[in-house]
């Protein structure tokens, strides 16, 4: 029986985009995302997928890395489940790539452009409507470019809307990304030999028993970790509610001593006073 796969899912996301077999769906997706003045013409998987990547249910590295024959770095990476601490953990993730091209002896003119894409599957910039943020270096106020080697790209999926047809090869892909989870089957508005060649990676997920089992295993993992967060969510709301509790009733308190004292009462003998039960 075939079952819809999520390619959100890291798994199926680095079956999909970093593996070898896909190369050119990793070159295709760079040149749909970043539409540079001059496309990608090639480029090399820094952490290729394999099955010995694959140990114990779990995957040593979940993101795609690659660079192409400018020198210049590509990641992309998912995020199913935010965290408040991810708007910096994506800035830092790109500096960490900046950082390690610069090995001893070489100077910082040898630095290369680092690109990074982040595929949301939750809304992280909910004061914007836009489905893809670019990030640079640039000064807003004077229009002025530092330099063009920073580049961070934000896509929240759940913002896509349907869009009129035809649709261009970004469209398609988010598209793709986003709803490919409930088909079994590729939409003939996506028929390109593209997505034809990612829908048949996703078959082949749900086709292979072994394969099946690895996404399986990763998604349960996804269901259980955002249960716990959630949990988690929830009691750090309770305690908040109740620390805002306890806070009010101190300042009832408070204001009712007050009372007391401006009638010319003493609280604290009153306290005394009260009997034993």
């Amino acid at each position: 029986m075939r079952h819809p796969i999520n390619p959100l899912v890291d798994y199926a996301f680095k079956r999909l985009l970093g593996a070898e077999p896909n190369k050119n769906l990793t070159r295709h997706f760079l040149n749909a995302i970043l539409r540079p003045q001059q496309p990608i013409q090639e480029v090399t998987l820094v952490n290729p997928f394999n099955d010995r990547d694959f140990a114990e249910d779990k995957l040593s590295v979940v993101d795609v890395k690659a660079r192409d024959a400018l020198g210049r770095t590509f990641h992309i990476e998912v995020q199913v489940l935010l965290h408040r601490g991810l708007r910096p953990r994506m800035l830092y993730t790109w500096a960490d790539l900046y950082q390690a091209q610069l090995v001893k002896g070489h100077d910082y003119k040898t630095l290369e452009p680092v690109t990074s894409i982040w595929l949301l599957d939750e809304v992280m910039l909910s004061e914007s409507p836009a489905v893809h943020h670019r990030f640079t270096a640039f000064d807003r106020d004077h229009r002025v470019t530092l330099c063009d080697h920073l580049s961070l790209h934000v896509i929240e999926l759940p913002k896509l809307r349907r869009e009129a047809l035809p649709l261009d090869d970004e469209q398609r892909w988010c598209t793709f990304l986003s709803e490919a989870r409930y088909w079994t089957a590729l939409p003939d508005a996506l028929n390109t030999p593209e997505l034809r060649q990612a829908m048949s990676t996703l078959i082949e997920i749900s086709d292979q028993e072994r394969e099946y089992y690895n996404y399986a295993s990763r998604l349960d993992q996804l269901r259980v970790k955002a249960t716990i967060e959630a949990s988690a969510r929830q009691a750090q709301e309770q305690l908040e509610a109740a620390k805002a509790q306890l806070k009010d009733t101190e300042s009832k308190l408070q204001r009712a001593r007050q009372a007391l004292l401006d009638a010319g009462l003493d609280p604290d003998a009153l306290l005394d006073d009260t009997p034993d039960r």
